[in-house]
C-alpha cells in the first residue's frame, strides 16, 4: 500500500500507512488518561484485542471520534476481512465519523470457512462495488488456477504463468527450485512462500539450505546455489534480541537501568535506551521490572515493523502470512505435508500464496502423489 500510495500524485505524500495495532496504541496514548478513568489500568503492549477492544470504544466517543476525523478525514483498510473482535469494533466507530474506503475478501480469511464478520457488516453497512477485475496479473494460466481454488475445482497443472510439480524428497524439491531461480536469473523479484514456519517442516528447511549449499546437477548443467534468506518475524525478532540482553527469566525480577547490557548502538537498542532515559527524567526511575522491559520491546518491534518499509527485491523466503498484501513478480510456493486444516483452507492459503504474484507461479509439491489430492483437485 505504501508503494501504491506513494505513486498517486496528487497526494503529496500527505498519508500515512500504519498496521491497525500501531493506530490503536497512538489513539490510546494520546486518551491515556480518558482510558484509565473508563477502563482502569493500562493493558499489556502484547494485548492486542485488549488494546483494540478499548480504543473501538474510546472512538465511539463523539469528542475521541471528531479528533481523529480532523487528523485522519480519509481512513483506507486493506485487508479488512482480517480485522476481528476489537479491530472490526475500531472501524466500525471510525465509519461513524471518516470516510472510510475498506477492501475485504472472506475467501482471502485464512482462519475458517464460516461467515466473516467484517464483511458481513461492509456489506450491510456501505455501499458495495464488487471488484472482479485481475489488475495484479494478466497470465492466463495463473488466472485460471486462482479461479479453480475460489471454485473448488481442479486446479490445472499448467498454464502460462503457472505450473505444479511433485517432488519425492527435498533434493529433488531443491533442483526444481534452483533451475527456476536461474532461468529466472533477470527477474530481482521473487518470493518462496510456504504455508508452514521453516522449523516446523524439514522438507522446506532441508530444501532451501541445499539451494544454497552448492550447485545442483553436472558439468555445464549444475545451477546455482542460490542464497535464499528467511524474513525474520516480529515475534523472532522480539526473542532474538531479549535473549541477547541475558535478562533474569522471572517476569517480576527487578533489574537496574545501568545493569542491562544493550548489543548494539542503534535500533531497538537505541530505542530502549531512549525509554530508560526518559523514565529517569521524568519519574526518577531507575529500576524496572523484566516484564516491563519485554513489554516495552514487544512495542518498539511493533512500531518499528509498521513503519518499516519491505525488502521489495531479490530472493527471499516467507510464510503465506508474512506474504499477505504483498506482491512480487515471481513466486515459488513449497507445499508440504505439514499443510493443517481442512480441504477448504488449505484452499485458501494456496489461493494466499499463488496471487502474490504478478508474472509467474511454480508450485512444488512434497511428494507427487498429492497432486491428485485438494487443494489441487475437487473436494472429495
Amino acid at each position: 500500500m505504501q508503494q501504491r500510495l506513494s505513486k498517486v500524485a496528487p497526494l503529496r505524500g500527505q498519508f500515512e500507512c500504519v498496521t491497525v495495532d500501531s493506530f490503536a496504541w497512538r489513539i490510546l496514548r494520546r486518551w491515556r488518561s480518558l482510558g484509565r478513568i473508563r477502563f482502569g489500568e493500562e493493558p499489556a503492549a502484547n494485548d492486542y484485542e485488549t488494546v483494540c477492544e478499548r480504543v473501538g470504544a474510546l472512538l465511539a466517543d463523539a469528542v475521541v471520534g471528531r479528533w481523529t476525523t480532523r487528523a485522519f478525514p480519509v481512513v483506507v483498510v486493506d485487508e479488512m476481512q482480517d480485522s476481528k473482535g476489537g479491530q472490526l469494533a475500531m472501524i466500525q466507530a471510525l465509519a461513524q465519523t471518516a470516510i472510510c474506503l475498506v477492501a475485504a475478501d472472506d475467501f482471502q480469511d485464512l482462519d475458517g470457512a464460516q461467515a466473516n464478520a467484517a464483511v458481513t457488516w461492509a456489506q450491510k453497512h456501505s455501499e458495495v462495488v464488487s471488484l472482479t477485475r485481475i489488475h495484479r496479473t494478466t497470465a492466463s494460466g495463473l488466472l485460471n488456477a486462482a479461479s479453480a481454488l475460489r471454485e473448488g475445482s481442479v486446479v490445472p497443472q499448467r498454464g502460462n504463468g503457472f505450473v505444479t510439480l511433485g517432488a519425492h524428497n527435498h533434493n529433488t524439491g531443491a533442483s526444481l527450485v534452483s533451475r527456476n531461480l536461474t532461468w529466472w536469473g533477470q527477474c530481482n523479484d521473487i518470493a518462496i512462500i510456504t504455508p508452514v514456519r521453516l522449523e516446523n517442516s524439514a522438507f522446506v528447511r532441508d530444501l532451501i539450505l541445499r539451494v544454497e549449499e552448492k550447485p545442483i546437477g553436472n558439468g555445464n548443467r549444475q545451477v546455482g546455489p542460490h542464497r535464499v534468506p528467511w524474513e525474520v518475524s516480529q515475534e523472532d525478532e522480539q526473542v532474538k534480541f531479549l535473549t541477547q540482553l541475558a535478562l533474569p527469566s522471572d517476569p517480576a525480577a527487578v533489574v537496574r537501568a545501568s545493569d542491562i547490557c544493550l548489543p548494539d548502538v542503534g535500533g531497538t537498542s537505541g530505542a530502549v535506551r531512549v525509554w530508560l532515559e526518559r523514565q529517569r527524567r521524568l519519574a526518577g526511575r531507575t529500576t524496572f521490572t523484566i516484564s516491563e522491559i519485554r513489554d516495552q520491546v514487544r512495542l518498539i518491534h511493533q512500531r518499528s515493523r509498521a513503519y518499516r518499509r519491505m525488502k521489495d527485491s531479490g530472493v527471499r523466503a516467507m510464510t503465506i502470512h508474512q506474504a499477505k498484501n504483498r506482491e512480487f513478480d515471481s513466486v515459488i510456493v513449497l507445499w508440504p505435508y505439514e499443510v493443517q486444516g481442512s480441504p477448504e483452507r488449505r484452499r485458501r492459503l494456496l489461493y494466499n500464496a499463488i496471487t502474490r504474484a504478478k508474472q509467474r507461479v511454480v508450485v512444488v509439491v512434497q511428494n507427487p502423489n498429492r497432486l491428485n489430492q485438494p487443494p489441487f483437485t475437487c473436494q472429495p
